[in-house]
C-alpha cells in the first residue's frame, strides 16, 4: 500500500491508474495531466510546479479524492480504567477536542 506521503512521488498515470477519482482533481485545476502522454514520467510535484501550485494544496487535494484523511497525530484509543471522571485510558498524551 502506497502511503499518502509517498503520492507526491508518484508518477501522474499511476496516480489515475490507481485512484481514477483523482481525474476530477486535475480536471477541475485545468490541468492537461489526464491523457497527457508525458503523465507516465512526471511526478505529481513536478506537475504542480509545471502549473505553479503549491504541491501541498494538490496533494491535500488528491488524497481527499482518493478518501484519504488529512495528515495529522492520530488518536489515542483509551484503554485501562475508568479514571473517576467518566473518561477511561491515560490522561498522558490524550488530545482534547
Amino acid at each position: 500500500m502506497v502511503q499518502p506521503t509517498m503520492l507526491v512521488h508518484l508518477n501522474i498515470a499511476e496516480v489515475l491508474r490507481r485512484w481514477p477519482r483523482t481525474a476530477r482533481v486535475f480536471i477541475h485545476r485545468r490541468m492537461a495531466c489526464v491523457g497527457c502522454p508525458i503523465a507516465r514520467f512526471e511526478s505529481v510535484a513536478d506537475a504542480a510546479e509545471a502549473y505553479h501550485l503549491p504541491p501541498t494544496e494538490l496533494v491535500d487535494a488528491l488524497r481527499r479524492a482518493c478518501g484519504w484523511r488529512r495528515r495529522g497525530p492520530p488518536r489515542l484509543k483509551p484503554r485501562g480504567r475508568n479514571d473517576g471522571h467518566g473518561r477511561t485510558g491515560s490522561l498522558i498524551g490524550r488530545r482534547s477536542d
